[in-house]
Parts: structure tokens; sequence; C-alpha cells
């Protein structure tokens, strides 16, 4: 389960808080897009694999899902590129395809002796990497998330660089952090709550106008919490 969780967390790293706006246009429009984005995942997973790189099997298991996150991606530009319309079903499909093969990899390696006998050694930070992949996903994952799932009940397309202004979604991260946090640690951080919201209604205020969406503030709260609860089990 340790190499699983550090390789999900790598995924979770490249795909949402590394795939900055740039990163997406440039994965559009360029041909090396690809390449770097697949690139930053392959960074992440030799950095949170570093303990197992002694192996050659492991390099092998880090090439191989590099190479495959590449190929999903380009084939999933491909089919956006020939009409097709990048919705929740398409989004779903390539999560489930990345992390397919990193449960895959995961499997094959820990069958390897001496990864096994790593990988039981550094047990002891296992809590820290799967708090880390429950706060990536739930303050970066969930407005992708949120996107897809109100884009399938609205009939104008919009791309999701253009889906929230960047102030509101930098604001928005910072709030599914702080709930997530109050979650995870509990007891008297529970009355911080109500606290956690005044800087998006004073924008609200001071704009004049709502910046957002309340799917994204509904289901990115409930994604938060859902995170923060998981979290109380890690400890």
């Amino acid at each position: 389960m340790a190499l699983f969780w550090r390789l999900f967390l790598a995924h979770l790293i490249a795909d949402f808080p590394l795939q900055t706006d740039a990163v997406f246009a440039a994965k559009k429009e360029k041909g090396w897009g690809v390449l770097l984005h697949g690139s930053l995942f392959g960074l992440m997973a030799i950095l949170l694999m570093k303990p197992f790189l002694r192996s050659g099997a492991v390099w092998c298991g880090v090439v191989i899902l590099w190479l495959f996150h590449m190929i999903v991606d380009k084939a999933k530009l491909i089919l956006v590129r020939r009409g097709r319309e990048d919705h929740l079903a398409y989004f779903l499909l390539d999560q489930v395809l990345h992390i397919g093969l990193v449960g895959l990899v995961s499997l094959f390696l820990s069958r390897v002796p001496h990864v096994a006998r790593i990988s039981a050694a550094s047990a002891a930070e296992l809590g820290l990497i799967k708090l880390a992949a429950a706060y990536v996903a739930s303050i970066w994952a969930s407005p992708l998330v949120c996107f897809y799932i109100q884009a399938l009940f609205s009939s104008q397309k919009m791309a999701f660089q253009a889906y929230q202004p960047f102030l509101w979604r930098m604001m928005g991260y910072v709030e599914r952090g702080m709930l997530t946090a109050i979650v995870t640690w509990g007891g008297r951080l529970f009355f911080l709550i109500p606290l956690v919201f005044l800087p998006r209604m004073g924008l609200s205020i001071f704009q004049g106008q709502r910046n957002y969406s309340l799917w994204e503030f509904a289901l990115g709260s409930a994604m938060a919490i859902a995170a923060g609860l998981w979290a109380r089990t890690l400890f």
C-alpha cells in the first residue's frame, strides 16, 4: 500500500496543483505540452519514490507510468480535437486509467522482495502520504470535479479557465484547505468554520457581484469536509 499511495499522490500533484493554466494551455496547443505535463508526473514520482530508487524494477515502473500518463492524456486531447466534447465521462475515464495502472504497477512492485522490505520499513510515513493526498484532492481536485458536474446541467460550453476568475479560485483553495484542516483536527477549531467564508462574503460585497458557482461552493465544501473526516481516521 505504501507504494500505491506514493504514486497516487504523485499523480494527484501532477494532475491538479502542477497542471496550471499555463501547463494546460501548453498541453492543448504545443507539441511538447504533453511531454511537459507527463514529465511533471515523472518528477513527482521520482521524488516520492526516493527510498525505493535503488531497485531497477522501481525505475522501470516509474518509466512505464510516465509513458502511459502521456499516452492517455494525448489520446484524450485527440478525441476532444476531433469534436468530442470534454465532459465528466472523459475526466473520470482519464482518472480511472491513470490510477488503475498505478495500482497494477504498485501490486507488481510489492512482490519484489527488496522493494517489499523497504516498503515495510517506510510504513510510518504512510499516514502523512495519505494526509497529503486528502488535502490535494480537497483543495485542487474538487473545483475540476465541480466544473464537470455543473457542465452536465448547463447548455453553455465553457473552458475551466473561464469557469472562475483567478482571485476567486485562489480564495476557494484557501477555504477548502482551512475547512479540511478544521475538520481534521476538530475540537475548538470547529468554531472557526464561519470565519472561513468571511473573505468570500466580503469580496462579493466589495465587487458587487458573486463571481463563483454555487455548485463549486457547495460541492467543494462537501469534498473538503469529507477529506477532513477521512484524514481524522489516519491518526
